[in-house]
This record gives structure tokens, sequence and C-alpha cells, in this order.
């Protein structure tokens, strides 16, 4: 058919120089300089024949379609860090073209006018890719009550459920089961049989209703009978398991990875190379005329299609759009280019570019955290505030939260980082706001944190007046507060402060960091309760340690990368605070003025924290200034838990076991004989081999008991003595406390001697 001439008639004329071409297929385009709406009409299966009112589209087949290709919607645009100086014009690119695909019945037509295509258009469903499905029902807000349970079960069948029936009691009535089953069988064999022709009407029941709604409910209460709108719905508690396989999946749910989306599948790249499409539930809904101000015809307003929810009858049959319903109002990432070959290993955008508000590993991300159903969990979908599309660019205010942990590691994490949460607004193609968080810790504490990049559009000079993008990196503190128990750290509880910091240096995630500002590393206030309860409060660096990074290493790799880049600022100042080291047998005989504390950390890689250890400390015994004000610090250290812990089968504690790091030599043998043969040694006074827990002295170096003196924790014969309560775990200092005080234990002469400093 030739193409028809064109009509100029800016308000209700026909679609703008109409083409078929080769293939028979029409390609037109849609003008209208009032509002500025341009777009381009395909028809693929669709014929132009002549109508009683005009021109018409007749669909052919169950392919036929409108496309609706509409201009670029994004722009990607170069993104300058904050405190840096911006150049003059900032590097940008345009998005590729999107279009919305609707589907149209075999024998649909549709008048071919511009007002009649814009009508119709919001009418039809969407066409979309395997992978756009609907909101999971298992998500968090969007409860799915089946409702074909009150038409298959019997009435009541509740309160039945709840006093204990068999599911063929269900169906057809107490003591009905035979029922279903076949007559010729009888007992066990007729119950089993019972229950599974049972269990399948259920199942074939509940996957048929779950593509019909209820006549005028929204179809956002249940998913399309296609693989593209199919979702899974649970039975109801404990009617879930009299069901095998409870878990219903109405049509067939993909297994295979993301793939670009077909010709005839709807794809919106918004932001730039990521493209994006709503589900098979999903409409766009946009005004057919324009819309001029009141009182001043020469202002109109910019023609938009909105994103809304499309609600059906029982048949099917459109009934009109659901603003409301927010639960599918919902896009998905379905595929972005960098996943093409060429672009697949790419981990920043060519340098004119570079950095943009979303790189190619966030990109890669968010389409497998969104659209890839071989997570092993469901992925989870944008929750979209607004979108429409226009042609000048569109509107976009969505966000997506996900659990990286339940998620699980990319093939190759580097590739594709897990992220904790996406904002995204744009305003006409041009960001405004992006922000992309990706969890971690902090080490060596392990509190929860997340490292935010915000990209935002701004005027800091108001002198130039010009609105760049900026983007600035801070961390949020998820988890303020960790406790901590055992005798390794003096600190049984950790707060951190504050919650979220200043403005900080960009850094690489991929391996552990300590967070710098202006190349300063930054100091958190860390607000401890030590053993007597007491608060005290110091103020040191950390090291972030990122998901990816935890990822991205093998085993305890990631202990060693941690603990290399928090090493340089692993002293933690103490400022002459008094804290207590260990519990106390009488108050304030295990507290020191600390001089500072050095910690390290064990990583627990499958619920992303550590665990902290005390490795050395400088102090100031206080009793000791009573004999010498000017008392010189002295330095304690301990072992890492892996050199501290029992040996299988050993039945007592190893070096450096008990609270007060203790490292003394290991006592020599207790038998009968040896005892005897050394009854006859002096004792010892040396005033050097004080138990570590009270004088504070070097764990690597001080001396334990001599060679003859029994065990630490043995009472002499007859003695009912308590050994101290420091070292009553330790095998390797003496007994050293009595009700009258440490070191003045009295033994019966028929004992054997024992080491008391």
């Amino acid at each position: 058919m030739p193409p028809r001439p064109r009509h100029d008639d800016p308000q209700h004329g026909r679609p703008d120089s109409p083409v078929i071409d080769g293939d028979g297929e029409l390609d037109a385009r849609l003008v209208r300089p009032a509002d500025l709406l341009d777009a381009r009409l395909l028809a693929p299966g669709c014929t132009l024949d002549d109508g009683d009112d005009g021109p018409v589209l007749v669909a052919h087949g169950d392919d036929a379609a409108l496309v609706l290709v509409l201009p670029p919607q994004h722009v990607g645009e170069r993104a300058w860090q904050e405190g840096t100086t911006p150049g003059a014009v900032s590097a940008h690119r345009a998005a590729a073209a999107s279009r919305l695909v609707f589907a149209l019945a075999d024998g649909a037509v549709v008048p071919f006018t511009l007002a009649g295509v814009l009508t119709v258009l919001p009418t039809l469903p969407l066409r979309v890719a395997p992978h756009a499905t609907a909101a999971s029902a298992e998500g968090p807000g969007r409860p799915v009550t089946p409702g074909w349970a009150d038409v298959v079960l019997v009435p009541g069948w509740r309160d039945r459920l709840v006093r204990g029936v068999t599911l063929t009691d269900l169906v057809v009535g107490d003591g009905q089961a035979a029922a279903l089953a076949s007559t010729r069988l009888a007992g066990a064999v007729s119950a089993v049989v019972g229950h599974a022709q049972a269990a399948r009407l259920v199942r074939g029941h509940a996957g048929a209703t779950l593509a019909a709604p209820a006549a005028g409910t929204s179809v956002a209460g249940a998913a399309a009978a296609s693989p593209a709108g199919g979702r899974a719905a649970r039975l109801p508690g404990m009617l879930g398991r009299l069901v095998p396989g409870h878990v219903l999946h109405p049509g067939v749910r993909p297994r295979r990875g993301p793939r670009p989306p077909s010709g005839t599948e709807t794809a919106i790249e918004a932001p730039y190379r990521v493209t994006v499409s709503p589900s098979a539930l999903g409409a766009f809904r946009h005004e057919v005329e324009p819309i001029t101000a009141e009182g001043d015809e020469s202002r109109v307003e910019l023609w938009r299609t909105h994103l809304t929810v499309r609600a059906t009858d029982a048949a099917g049959a459109f009934t009109g759009h659901d603003d409301t319903d927010e639960a599918q109002r919902i896009v998905r990432a379905i595929w972005s280019r960098d996943m093409d070959a060429l672009d697949a290993t790419a981990l920043t955008d060519p340098a004119p570019l570079a950095p943009q508000s979303l790189v190619p590993p966030w990109r890669r991300s968010l389409v497998r955290q969104s659209s890839d159903v071989r997570t092993g969990v469901p992925p989870e979908p944008f929750e979209v505030r607004s979108l429409a599309l226009s042609s000048l660019g569109a509107w976009i205010d969505w966000a997506g939260t996900w659990d990286p942990l339940a998620i699980g590691p990319a093939p190759e994490p580097l590739l594709a980082p897990p992220i904790e949460s996406y904002r995204h607004q744009a305003v006409m193609g041009r960001d405004s706001y992006v922000r992309v968080t990706e969890p971690g810790f902090l080490y060596p504490f392990g509190h929860r944190a997340v490292w935010v990049t915000v990209s935002e559009r701004k005027v800091l000079d108001r002198s130039q007046g010009v609105a760049y993008l900026w983007r600035r990196n801070f961390i949020i503190v998820r988890q303020p507060s960790r406790s901590f128990a055992g005798h390794d750290t003096p600190l049984g509880q950790v707060t951190l402060e504050p919650l979220v910091t200043p403005n900080l240096d960009p850094a690489n995630l991929a391996t552990p960091f300590v967070p710098t500002q202006d190349g300063t590393p930054y100091r958190f206030t860390l607000v401890g309760v030590d053993q007597a309860g007491r608060t005290v409060t110091f103020s040191a660096p950390l090291a972030f340690v990122s998901l990816l990074s935890v990822q991205a290493t093998v085993g305890t790799a990631i202990d060693a990368a941690a603990e290399a880049a928090y090493a340089p600022v692993r002293k933690v100042p103490g400022r002459g605070q008094s804290v207590t080291m260990a519990r106390s047998a009488t108050p304030g005989d295990t507290t020191l003025e600390v001089n500072d504390l050095q910690f390290r950390g064990v990583v627990d890689r499958d619920h992303l924290t550590s665990r902290p250890f005390l490795v050395q400390t400088n102090a100031v015994v206080p009793s000791m200034r009573h004999l010498a004000p000017q008392s010189p610090a002295s330095s304690s250290g301990s072992r890492p838990p892996s050199s501290r812990r029992t040996p299988a089968g050993s039945g007592r504690p190893t070096r450096a076991s008990c609270s007060s790091r203790c490292s003394a030599p290991r006592p020599p043998s207790t038998s009968r004989a040896a005892r005897t043969a050394r009854a006859g040694s002096s004792r010892p006074t040396s005033p050097s081999a004080r138990c570590p827990a009270r004088s504070v002295r070097s764990a690597r170096t001080a001396p334990g008991p001599p060679r003859g003196w029994p065990r630490a924790g043995s009472t002499p014969h007859g003695s009912s003595r308590a050994p101290c309560p420091s070292c009553s775990a330790c095998s390797r200092c003496s007994t050293c406390s009595t009700p009258s005080g440490w070191g003045s234990t009295t033994r019966p002469s028929s004992s054997p001697r024992r080491w008391t400093p």
C-alpha cells in the first residue's frame, strides 16, 4: 500500500507519513508539535485497511502488536568528586531508544488516527521479556490471599484444618475421603489414592484461578497466566503441609540467565546502559489530547506516559488502572549493555565519562539482583514511586533493596559486586539523585556498616551558577553496638559514633581499607564498657571490610588482608583512662591506667562481621604509683585466639588461656615422685615473678613458678583456700589469693611448698 499523504493537524491528525516496509509491516511517526509528542509506531502482524470511518489497523495472529518507540530516555553524565574542580562541560552520552510493546488480540481493530492510537494503548497488555516477572508473592508487604481455597474446599475449611483432618476431608467433607478413591480399593491404599487425587485437584485449581482474579479486582492480586506474568504462590499455613510440592508456579518460570530483550518485548533504557521493564501486570496511561494551562492556551503541558497497574475482570477484559497498587508498580533491570561480550569485563566507563552515577559493575549487579532467577532466592524488583516517559527523557523515582548475604556471590564478584540498596531520581532524563550502598563491616570490632556513594546535582559555586553532578562517599553504621563475651578483650560492649560519617575520600572496595578524610585516617568514637561495667571512651580509626572483598577472597585470606590494612592504625589511645582488664576479686585489683590498647580481629565470613581480641596494652599499675610516682608504664601482650584454643582431648586449657593473658612457662610435673624429689627446694622470693594479671608484665617474658612448685589451681593438703579468680583457669602461675589478700596464703607444714610472690 502506498504511503498516505501527510496530515499536519497538530491536534487530531493521523500518524505522520506511514510507511509499509519490505516485510509488509507498518512504520509511522507520531508527531504533535503542540505538546512535543514525537514517537514511532510499529505494527508487526497488522495490516492497514480502510474502515467505515477511515483507515484502521487490523491484527492478524497472536504475534500482532503495537510498538511505541520513544527517543532516548536518559543521558549518562560524568559525576565530579566533591572537592575537585570540574571541567567546563561534563562529558555525557545519550542512552539507546526505548520501546513499549502492546499485545493485540487476533482480529483487533485500532483506528489509525493519533487520537485512536493514543486511546487504545493504555488498555492493552504489555508484552515483556521472560525475566520481567511480577513482584513475588513472598516479598515484604505483598501478602497473597488465594480466593480459590474458598471455592474448591468445603465451607469452614479453616476450622476443620485446625481440628486436624485429611486433605480429602477438606475437599469433599468429613467422612467422604473414599469418594475420591477407587471403590475397589480399601484401607490405607484408598486413603493414599484419595489424598493424591485431592492434592492434584487443589494444585490445578489454584494454578488456574491465580491466573484469573475475581471479578472487579485488580490483576495485582494474581499473576497473568503466562511465563512473563507468572509468579509463585504458597498455600496458607497448615494447608500447605497437606499438599506435596505446595509452592505453586503457574506458568513456566525461566531458569536461564538474563538475555537482551527482543524487538517485540518492552525495553526502556533508563538509566544509561541499563534496560528495565515492568511486568505484564503493568500499563502506561497518558492524555490523549494536549493539556493547556487554564487561562493561557499558549502554554501546553509536555506529553508524558506514566507507569501504572492494569486491572481486569474475571474474563481478563480491561476494566481500568490501579494507581494505588504499589506492590505491582515495579520494574526490573533485565539487561545491561555492560553484559555484552565487548564490555563484559569493563570495570569503568571510558575516561571522559568516568565516573558516572552508576559504574559498569553496579549496572551488572542491578540486573543480577533484580531479575536473575539463578541466584537461589527470588529476585527483588525496583519499587517505583513514579516513572514517566516523554520525547525529552524520563522522570524516574524508584528504589531497590536486597539481602546480599542471601543472594550469594556472583561468579566474578569484581564484575558484579553485591549491592544492599539503590535509589534513583531523574528529571527529564538527567540524574538529580543516585544513591548506592555496599555492605561491609568495621574491623576489628565487627560493626555492620555500608559504604554509601551519592551522586547529586547541585550548585556548589554560585559564581558559576552551574548545577554539576557531584559525587561523595560516606559510611553509615547499621549496627551501632556490639557485645562480646569471654576474656580476650577488656571491653564487653563497644558502641560506635557517629552513625553517619562526614564525606570521605574515594576508596577501592575490592580490598579492606582504612577510611580517610583529606588523606588522614578518619577516627570513630568508641564508647566501651569494661569488665567492671564502667564506660570508657576512645577515638581511633577502623578498617572497612566490604562484602565484595570477602567474596573475592578464599578462606582466611580476608583475615590477612584486613589485618594488613588495619595494622598501621591499630594502636588505640587510652589517654590514661582506668580500664578494668578482667573480672576482679576485689574492687580495682585488675584496673589499669591505660596508655594504649592494640586489637586484632577474627573475620566471620558467613555473618559478615569480626570478633576483636586484645593483643597488647601499655598501661600503669595504679598501686605502683605509691612506690614510685613516676612509675613508667609497661606493656602486656597476648597471643591470637588460634594459639589459645584447647587441643582436642587434652582436657585442659593451653598456653595463655586465662583472663590475664598469662603465658608463663609450663610448670613441671606434679607427680608424687617429682614432688618428693623437689621437697627440699628453697623458696624463691624474686618480685619479678608476679602474676601477669596483677603486675602487667609482658606475658611473653613473665617467669612462672620455679621448678619444684605445684601447679596453679591446686591447694595445700588440708587447705580450703580458693585459687585466684583471675588465674583459676590457668595452668602457668600459682595460686595467689586468700581471704586476707593475694599472695598471703598459709600452708600446713605437711603440705608441699607453694609458689607465692
